[in-house]
């Protein structure tokens, strides 16, 4: 089998079409979050941003790539996984949303509209880029094997030959972003 025959295996038309629900279910999810949190009162709001600021004077690219490998890993469990990394979205959205109310004047949607805008425009753009590529592409993986799995259609043919290959890109996509963030951070 050649490198390109390889290389299509993988990408499959079945994986392709689980990444493109896996970044839908993710941005929706975090959009989600986000509009939730944008309603926590003031108070609150000022707690959540006293953690993110803690967080940010500790923060090593080291501590974020661990942070986030533990995070996520549980999405490798079946049918739970997907749950999991969902809930993980909901709060990291939930925890953005209600930062911005410290950090953005205005009304809830103006607010949710800046959050997002932050988040996947330019500087967090190259974060998200690299850290929300790397759960994208595991909970494709993970959609992908559950649907194979669901339908008795490969899935331990999946598993066997290209599992271990989106799980090197993904960490290689978390180790990139936890850099990145860390720069980010250094640079602010």
């Amino acid at each position: 089998m050649g490198f390109s025959s390889s290389i299509r295996q993988y990408l499959s038309k079945k994986f392709l079409i689980s990444l493109i629900i896996a970044l839908a279910t993710i941005l929706l999810v975090v959009t989600l979050g986000t509009w939730l949190g944008t309603h926590v009162p003031e108070d609150e709001a000022q707690e959540y941003w006293t953690i993110l600021e803690s967080q940010a004077e500790e923060a090593t690219w080291d501590a974020i790539f661990l942070n986030n490998l533990t995070l996520s890993l549980p999405t490798l469990i079946p049918f739970f996984g997907i749950g999991w990394i969902l809930f993980i979205m909901l709060n990291t959205g939930f925890f953005l949303g209600a930062v911005s109310i410290v950090i953005f004047p205005g009304d809830t949607l103006t607010r949710l509209i800046l959050v997002l805008f932050a988040i996947f425009l330019f500087p967090g753009f190259i974060v998200a880029f690299f850290e929300f590529g790397a759960y994208t592409l595991l909970l494709g993986e993970v959609f992908c094997v559950t649907y194979l799995a669901l339908t008795r259609s490969g899935a331990r043919e999946r598993l066997k030959k290209h599992f271990w290959k989106t799980l090197l890109i993904y960490v290689v996509l978390l180790l990139i972003g936890a850099y990145v963030e860390e720069a980010l951070i250094l640079w602010q």
